[in-house]
C-alpha cells in the first residue's frame, strides 16, 4: 500500500527518516526526468572522476540525497531545506508554468549564474526554484551544480566510524556466458603430444 506523499512530508517533518526515505525513492523519477535533470542513468561509474568531469551513479545521488537527512554534520543543508526541495520536485509534474520569483526578478540556473544572459538555459515548466537553508525560494533554479554542490558524492558514502575496520568485499564470482563455457572449461588431464 502506497502511503500519501503529504503524509510522508508530515513524518518526514517529525523527524521519520523511513519516511524521508520513501520521499527519496517518489522522487527519483522526477530527478531523473526533470527539465534540469539532477540525476542522469547510465552516467558510468565515479572512476571516471578525472576524465569526464563529475559523474555520479543514480545510486549515489539518491543515497546522498537520503543521507543529507540523517546526517546532521552536512553543511549548508538543513531538514527545512531538503523537505522544500522535495515539496517543490514532487509538484514539478503538474506544473504548467515555468517558476516565479517572489520578487520578480528573473529566474537562472543555479550553475549559470556566471553566464551571460543570451546564454543561459530559459526556465521553463517543471523547473524547481531552489530552496535555501530555511526552506524559502531563492532566486535560482535547482539544476545538477546545484544538486553535485549540495549533496556531493562524498556524502552518498557513510562514513565509518574512526577505527572502525574496512568491510570485507564479497569475493567476485567470474561468469562465463553458457556459449563460452564449454571451450572454456575444457582442460587437459594429461599433456598434449605431438
Amino acid at each position: 500500500m502506497h502511503q500519501r506523499v503529504d503524509a510522508l512530508i508530515l513524518r518526514a517533518e517529525a523527524g521519520d527518516a523511513g519516511a524521508w526515505d520513501a520521499l527519496v525513492k517518489r522522487m527519483a523519477p522526477a530527478l531523473i526526468h526533470a527539465p534540469q535533470p539532477f540525476i542522469t542513468p547510465g552516467q558510468g561509474s565515479e572512476a571516471g572522476d578525472g576524465r569526464k568531469g563529475v559523474r555520479r551513479s543514480p545510486r549515489s545521488a539518491l543515497a546522498a540525497l537520503t543521507l543529507a537527512y540523517t546526517q546532521n554534520n552536512v553543511p549548508n543543508i538543513s531538514r527545512t531545506l531538503l523537505l522544500a526541495f522535495a515539496k517543490a520536485v514532487l509538484e514539478h509534474p503538474d506544473a504548467t508554468q515555468p517558476p516565479e520569483a517572489q520578487d520578480g526578478t528573473p529566474l537562472v540556473c543555479y550553475g549559470e549564474q556566471h553566464w551571460s544572459e543570451k546564454d543561459r538555459t530559459p526556465i521553463t515548466a517543471g523547473m524547481v526554484i531552489a530552496p535555501d537553508i530555511k526552506g524559502r525560494p531563492t532566486g535560482y533554479v535547482a539544476d545538477t551544480a546545484w544538486f553535485d554542490e549540495m549533496f556531493p558524492v562524498e556524502l552518498g558514502h557513510p562514513a565509518r566510524p574512526e577505527g572502525a575496520p574496512t568491510p570485507p568485499r564479497a569475493p567476485r564470482t567470474l561468469r562465463v556466458p553458457a556459449t563460452v563455457a564449454p571451450r572454456a572449461r575444457r582442460c587437459r588431464s594429461t599433456p598434449a603430444t605431438s
